[in-house]
């Protein structure tokens, strides 16, 4: 019993030690606040990504990869700044496409013949 006591009282005391010297550090004046890069993946435990976030060529965007990292959703800023949503299937072929703000602004689902589900729809005023 006065092992486990003191275990966890030395253990308290380092842990209120480390707390006192952390509180009077203060960062360089080097130290960015920002990080900046072009590119950021998140990879899962077997060190294979399943999430980018990257500005590549000057265009934004964010996408999530299944097991065989294949891209199945993204979240994008296209040409012409128009913000889209993408959901891809097993082939690799969008099933969703989503734009907001386009001169034609549409959604549309299953678009191939194949998939036996065709959706659309058009913002007022288009062809």
């Amino acid at each position: 019993m006065e092992h486990r006591l003191l275990a966890i009282s030395g253990t308290l005391a380092l842990a209120a030690l480390a707390l006192l010297v952390a509180r009077d550090i203060t960062p360089a004046d080097s130290q960015q606040l920002v990080l900046r890069t072009q590119a950021i993946e998140i990879v899962d435990g077997l060190g294979q990504p399943r999430i980018t976030l990257d500005a590549v060529g000057g265009k934004p965007a964010i996408w999530l990869y299944d097991r065989n990292r294949q891209r199945r959703g993204g979240l994008t800023i296209g040409i012409g700044d128009i913000p889209e949503v993408t959901l891809v299937d097993q082939t690799g072929r969008p099933r969703l496409l989503l734009r907001a703000g386009a001169e034609r602004s549409r959604w549309t689902i299953g678009t191939t013949p194949a998939s036996g589900c065709m959706m659309g729809w058009r913002a007022h005023g288009s062809a």
